[in-house]
């Protein structure tokens, strides 16, 4: 059975446009200068030669702060206490991540590779090379093991495409060519960034897998036909189906449940989900995608549910809670399901639900004024002319499976009417507005 997900897509964490345009401007200051004046002055900024200029040696010094805090990030990743039978070489790994760009920082700083390379009387860009190719088998190595996926794989292949980039100008291109030390040691700093930025990935990888353990510590039990919780019943051969397209929360349940023997299964993930290469997965169902215009996809959902006589169907993300549970009457004599209590299930999807039982238990929140109507929001901003939250009643209602509505903060009442109108036309039933 195929699923029209062409509109699903696993879209890794962003990098932050300032943080592109700080690169970019760095390295274009520095290629300028060189321009502007010649090797020798630029070569003040990106090595440890003597001379008293304006910001001596400061390429030098960013890029040792960069692959020190590298160092410290797989030094935290390392020392996150995991509970599985394949954490302690992940932990090897990690600490040799620790050594690497500990000694890279101390390298670049100290100029090892160069003292090394007049030693052995070869030339200090072959001990770089060499250091590359441990650390190339070090990284394919941790890919074939399954620790580095999804977004991470990004960041490493930037690097590792500066990096050799890097290499090779220092290796082949002559040392008088014009700009040859400015976009090498550019293309240094930039690899440095995004190595930074692989680190702090693997540490929330390996965060992630540490929450996952603490909640299946508290639930280490099984689940009867009615849903409740029974202590000290195993867990390995049961039969669950997880539903949802978020990697970060899919992948974590996934890993949790099979290490412990489920069999998992998954339905409504996109084709282009890491998650499904997971080893802890063993099926993936290709199910229609829950439609509001539509109810075309429970009857594939009731016969899978038939079929495969699930022990637990888990809706894991917000989009697949909001789809399953109104048809719960519907599923639930097929499977036990993982839901919400209707009335909680109705609060929490709810803002101003929630805003209201806040207040009742005494909860400061700020004021809203809820609008159900483009006339109502009208006449809002005739009165409030300032900055103005808008808040989409339910994050996920009427948007489509896999998408959400975000909070927003505008200045101009203008194109707030239009954000408005645009949610209510959605299938919002409800907006709230604060003031900012």
């Amino acid at each position: 059975m195929s699923a029209d997900s062409s509109h699903l897509r696993s879209r890794p964490p962003a990098v932050p446009l300032f943080v592109v345009v700080l690169l970019a401007g760095y390295s274009a200051v520095l290629i300028g200068i060189e321009l502007a004046t010649s090797q020798e002055y630029v070569r003040h900024f990106v090595t440890d030669i003597d001379g008293p200029v304006p910001f001596h040696a400061i390429n030098t010094s960013l890029s040792v702060f960069l692959q020190w805090s590298t160092a410290l990030l797989f030094l935290l990743a390392a020392a996150v206490p995991v509970r599985s039978h394949r954490n302690r070489p992940t932990v090897y790994w990690l600490v040799s991540q620790v050594v690497f760009f500990a000694w890279l920082g101390c390298d670049d700083r100290f100029k090892f590779h160069e003292l090394l390379g007049g030693r052995l009387g070869i030339g200090d860009h072959y001990v770089l090379l060499a250091l590359a190719g441990v650390e190339g088998l070090l990284l394919t190595f941790a890919c074939l093991r399954g620790w580095i996926y999804g977004a991470v794989v990004q960041s490493l292949l930037l690097a590792s495409v500066l990096f050799a980039f890097m290499l090779g100008v220092d290796a082949l291109a002559p040392h008088a060519l014009p700009l040859r030390l400015s976009v090498e040691d550019a293309a240094k700093t930039c690899a440095c960034f995004f190595f930074l930025r692989f680190a702090w990935q693997m540490l929330f990888l390996r965060m992630e897998q540490r929450l996952a353990d603490v909640a299946e510590e508290l639930q280490s039990a099984s689940l009867t036909g009615d849903g409740t919780w029974l202590q000290g019943r195993p867990l390995a051969g049961r039969r669950v189906l997880l539903l949802g397209e978020d990697l970060r929360m899919v992948l974590p349940v996934a890993r949790s449940l099979g290490s412990k023997g489920c069999e998992i299964h998954l339905g409504w993930t996109s084709p282009q989900s890491p998650v499904r290469a997971s080893r802890h997965v063993d099926t993936v169902h290709e199910l229609p995608l829950p439609s509001a215009d539509s109810a075309g996809w429970i009857e594939p959902l009731q016969r899978l549910l038939q079929e495969q006589h699930f022990d637990l169907v888990f809706p894991v993300t917000e989009s697949a809670v909001h789809a399953v549970q109104p048809h719960r009457s519907l599923l639930e004599p097929l499977a036990c399901l993982s839901l919400l209590d209707d009335t909680v299930f109705h609060r929490a999807f709810d803002k101003s639900a929630m805003e209201r039982l806040a207040r009742t238990a005494g909860v400061t929140v700020q004021d809203s004024v809820v609008v159900d109507s483009i006339e109502q929001a009208e006449q809002y901003f005739a009165s409030n002319p300032g900055q103005v939250v808008i808040k989409p009643g339910c994050s996920v209602e009427g948007c489509g499976f896999g998408s959400k509505q975000f909070v927003q903060i505008v200045e101009d009442p203008q194109v707030a009417l239009q954000i408005v109108g645009q949610l209510l036309r959605s299938g919002q039933g409800s907006v709230l507005l604060q003031e900012y």
